[in-house]
């Protein structure tokens, strides 16, 4: 877990894999129903030079998502 950060709200926090993911970010989990939905904090580093989360964060999150399912 990442240093001064809480976890949301109805989520639990995923172990990181070692390697990559350990350097991404926290990444939350919670069940809606029969649905999982995936939580992250967008911070500074992820973002592209438009201002908004760079496309390579949200295909990581996609990546991971799909291995939980």
């Amino acid at each position: 877990m990442t240093t001064n950060d809480i976890i949301p709200d109805g989520f639990n926090l995923v172990d990181a894999a070692p390697g990559f993911d350990v350097h991404i970010g926290n990444i939350y989990l919670k069940q809606v129903g029969e649905k999982k939905v995936l939580g992250f904090r967008v911070r500074d580093c992820h973002l592209n030079k438009a201002g908004t989360c760079h496309g390579g964060v949200l295909t990581n999150k996609a990546e991971i998502i799909n291995t939980l399912c």
